[in-house]
């Protein structure tokens, strides 16, 4: 009865050792103290970039302002030329519609303060033998004429410059449209790596804090032995009860 017994016990206590097979991890403060680090150092991170994505937003704010008055400005100034052109038709036309010879007189005395000014100048008749017709002519002092000649090659001069600015103008148009595409562009991709980085971080602090959860708080998991286990169990207990006299 005795040998019966302390066989039974022996394979009581092998198969609860092999019943109780404990999966257990203990708590590894040196791995959460560095997790919880890196943490801390990626938030400040995060924090210093959103600092710094928040003063370049403001400071593209006041630039966008800034456009938007310069823009203002230049529509304004367009304005502005094509009324100092239609001015300037209106004017020839003006002077196209001229047809008595004191309103000419009187004309030119306003557009050339220094010819008006002259002793002699004024309105003459000269007859034209080979036609058979008088014609009324302007006499002024011959050096009075290189005023007319340099008036005319500036005039020359000048609708050249506008056509050129005219044009300069329409490539620096089209430069601010590109140039505003290029800027809409790179928010745009400025907004989606903000988004991105946003998104992987709070997923990286959701698995951060459940990583150091798991390490604060093992688990424990009993798995029942194989039948190899049971049966290595016994045999052992028998010999040990065998010998036993």
């Amino acid at each position: 009865m005795k040998k019966f017994l302390i066989t039974l016990g022996v394979v009581c206590v092998l198969l609860l050792v092999g019943f109780t097979y404990v999966s257990a991890r203990f708590v590894d403060r040196g791995k959460i103290a560095q997790l919880q680090t890196e943490q801390a150092q990626l938030t400040r991170q995060r924090d210093s970039i959103l600092v710094f994505a928040r003063t370049r937003d403001s400071l593209q704010a006041i630039l966008a302002d800034s456009v938007h008055v310069l823009t203002t400005q230049t529509s304004a100034l367009r304005d502005t030329v094509r009324q100092l052109e239609s001015a300037r038709q209106a004017t020839v036309l003006s002077i196209r519609r001229l047809r008595q010879t004191s309103e000419l007189q009187a004309r030119v005395a306003a557009v050339f303060p220094e010819v008006a000014r002259a002793s002699r100048w004024g309105i003459t008749e000269l007859y034209d033998d080979r036609e058979g017709v008088a014609l009324e002519y302007i006499f002024f002092p011959a050096f009075f004429a290189e005023t007319f000649m340099i008036d005319h090659e500036n005039a020359l001069n000048y609708k050249q410059q506008v056509g050129k600015l005219a044009v300069l103008d329409t490539l620096n148009t089209q430069v601010i449209s590109l140039k505003d595409s290029v800027f809409v562009l790179e928010r745009q991709k400025s907004a989606a790596f903000r988004t991105g980085y946003d998104s992987a971080f709070t997923k990286y602090e959701a698995l951060n804090a459940d990583y150091i959860a798991y390490l604060k708080n093992p688990k424990v998991g009993l798995k029942f032995p194989g039948w190899l286990a049971l049966v290595g169990s016994a045999a052992v207990g028998v010999v040990v009860g065998s010998a036993i006299k």
